[in-house]
C-alpha cells in the first residue's frame, strides 16, 4: 500500500514526498491552510461552465448577474442602480438600518429620455426634485407617464440654483401627482411663446390670486374679462372691442391731443386741446335729448343756470342766476327791459316798432303779410279782401299820386267808415292817408285824411 502511494504520488502527513500532478483531484475534503498552494485563482468565483461571477478587487466584489442574499449588511450609501422606492439607511446596524432617507434633488446632467416599455405603467423616482443640468433635456415619451417623489416626501426650503440657463423637460401633458388636476409651479412659469388654456382662475377670484401681476404681449378673450383694479395700457395704440365697454369708475384721457370718436365716420368728436373743450358733430343735426321726464340744462358755471328746457312746457333763459325770458302756452314771458337793433316781426311779418314800406305801381290786392307794413301806390288803387288778414292785424295806405284812387271793399267784407258807419268802397284822394283795423278777417275800420 505504501509503494502503491509513491506511485500514485500520494504521501502521508509523516511521509511527504514530490508534488502531484495528476490531472483532476476530487476528494471528499481538503484540509490545511493551503498557503503552499500555487496556480490557484482565489480572486474570482465562476459557475460550471467558467464564467467568472464574482470577482475580488481592491473596492470589493463585482458580482455578475444576480446576487441573492437572505440579508446585506451597512447603510448602503455607496449602493448605484437600484430601483426606484428605495432609499439609503440611516445607519449601518440597529434600528437605524430600518429607516431610509432619499436626497432631496436628483441631478440629471445628461439627456435623458423616459420610455417606459409597453408591459409598464408608469415611470417614477423617489427623488422630490429634478434638477435638469443646463443644455440637458429631459424627454417623455409619447403616451408614457413619469412620476416624481412617488414616495409622497415633498421638499421644504429653496432650492438650489443650477449653474448656466437650466435645462428643458418635454412634455405632451403635465399634471398633478394624481394625474387629473393641474400641476402645482410655486415659483410661477416663465412663458416666452404663446400660452393657450381654456381657462384662468386663482383661487378666490381677489387681487392675491396673481399678487404680482399678469404681463404678455396679447391675449384674446371670447367670454367676459373682469378687473377689479387698474387696466393700465402703455405704448398700446388701439384698443379694439366688438361689444360694450363698461366703465364703473369712469373713463379718463390723461393729455390735450387724444379725442373720443363716435360714429362709422368720426361723426362725434368729444376732445380738450388744452385751452378749450369741446364738442363737435360732423354730421346731421347734434340732438340732446331727454327721456327721463327730467330738464335738460345748460349752465354756465356749477350751480348757476343758463339755458333751462322743461319737458311738455317752458324754455327759460337766465341771467346771472335770474330768469330773464321764458317761453309760455300763450307766448313769452320777458322780465326786465327788451331792446332791438332791429325789426321785430309780429306773427303776420309786420314790425311792431315801425311801419314797413311795400311799394306798388299798379291795382293790388292785400296779403296777409301785409300787416304792419304802410302799402305806398302811385296807381291802380287796392282791393280788401276777405279772410286773409286777421284779428289785430293793421295796414296803413299811403296814395303816392295827385290823383284819387279807390280803396275796395272785397267779396264777403264789412268796410266800416267809423265817422257814419257806412261801408262800401272808399276814395281816397292825391297824397291821402288811410288805415284799416281788422276786428276779424271778414271786418274791418278804415280812416284817415283824404278818405271819403
Amino acid at each position: 500500500m505504501s509503494r502503491a502511494r509513491e506511485l500514485a504520488g500520494f504521501a502521508t502527513a509523516t511521509n511527504p514526498i514530490q508534488d502531484l500532478n495528476v490531472g483532476v483531484v476530487t476528494a471528499i475534503s481538503f484540509s490545511g491552510d493551503g498557503s503552499s498552494l500555487t496556480g490557484i485563482d482565489a480572486t474570482s468565483i465562476k459557475d460550471g461552465g467558467g464564467t467568472v461571477r464574482a470577482q475580488a478587487n481592491t473596492s470589493g466584489v463585482v458580482v455578475t448577474g444576480i446576487l441573492t442574499a437572505t440579508s446585506l449588511e451597512g447603510d448602503g450609501s455607496a449602493l448605484t442602480g437600484l430601483p426606484a422606492g428605495l432609499g439609503t439607511a440611516v445607519a449601518a446596524t440597529g434600528d437605524g438600518a430600518n429607516i431610509y432617507y432619499t436626497n432631496q434633488v436628483l441631478d440629471l446632467g445628461s439627456s435623458l429620455s423616459v420610455d417606459v416599455p409597453a408591459t409598464a405603467v408608469v415611470a417614477y423616482t423617489q427623488y422630490p426634485e429634478i434638477a435638469v443640468a443646463s443644455g440637458v433635456d429631459l424627454t417623455i415619451a409619447d403616451g408614457d407617464d413619469f412620476v416624481s417623489d412617488i414616495l409622497g416626501i415633498g421638499t421644504t426650503g429653496a432650492p438650489s440654483p443650477l449653474a448656466g440657463g437650466g435645462g428643458r423637460i418635454r412634455a405632451d401633458n403635465f399634471t398633478d401627482r394624481g394625474g387629473s388636476n393641474a400641476p402645482t409651479f410655486p415659483n410661477g412659469v416663465n412663458i416666452t411663446g404663446v400660452c393657450s388654456a381654456t381657462d384662468f382662475s386663482g383661487t378666490g377670484l381677489s387681487p392675491a390670486d396673481f399678487p404680482n401681476g399678469i404681463t404678455g404681449v396679447a391675449a384674446t378673450f371670447t367670454g367676459s374679462v373682469s378687473v377689479g383694479g387698474t387696466l393700465t395700457y402703455e405704448d398700446v395704440t388701439n384698443v379694439d372691442s366688438t361689444g360694450i365697454v363698461t366703465a364703473k369708475g369712469g373713463v379718463r384721457i390723461p393729455n390735450d391731443t387724444a379725442t373720443i370718436t363716435l360714429g362709422a365716420g368720426a361723426d362725434l368728436e368729444l376732445f380738450h386741446n388744452a385751452t378749450n373743450s369741446h364738442v363737435r358733430n360732423q354730421t346731421g343735426d347734434l340732438i340732446l335729448d331727454c327721456n327721463n321726464g327730467g330738464s335738460s340744462k345748460l349752465r354756465a358755471k356749477i350751480g348757476e343756470e343758463g339755458v333751462v328746457v322743461v319737458p311738455d312746457g317752458e324754455v327759460s333763459l337766465w341771467y346771472d342766476g335770474s330768469k330773464k325770458f321764458e317761453t309760455t302756452s300763450g307766448g313769452v314771458s320777458i322780465t326786465g327791459d327788451s331792446t332791438s337793433s332791429g325789426e321785430v316781426i309780429d306773427q303776420l311779418g309786420g314790425s311792431v316798432r315801425r311801419a314797413i314800406q311795400s311799394t306798388k305801381s299798379s291795382s293790388y290786392t292785400l296779403v296777409a303779410t301785409d300787416s304792419g307794413k304802410h302799402i305806398n301806390i302811385s296807381t291802380g288803387g287796392v282791393e280788401v279782401p276777405n279772410s286773409v288778414l286777421i284779428a289785430g292785424a293793421m295796414v296803413t295806405i299811403v296814395n303816392n299820386s295827385g290823383s284819387d284812387q279807390t280803396i275796395t271793399q272785397g267779396s264777403g267784407v264789412t268796410m266800416y267808415l267809423p265817422s257814419d258807419a257806412s261801408t262800401g268802397n272808399r276814395t281816397l284822394a292825391g297824397r291821402g292817408v288811410c288805415t284799416i283795423l281788422f276786428t276779424s278777417g271778414s271786418i274791418c275800420y278804415i280812416s284817415g285824411a283824404g278818405l271819403s
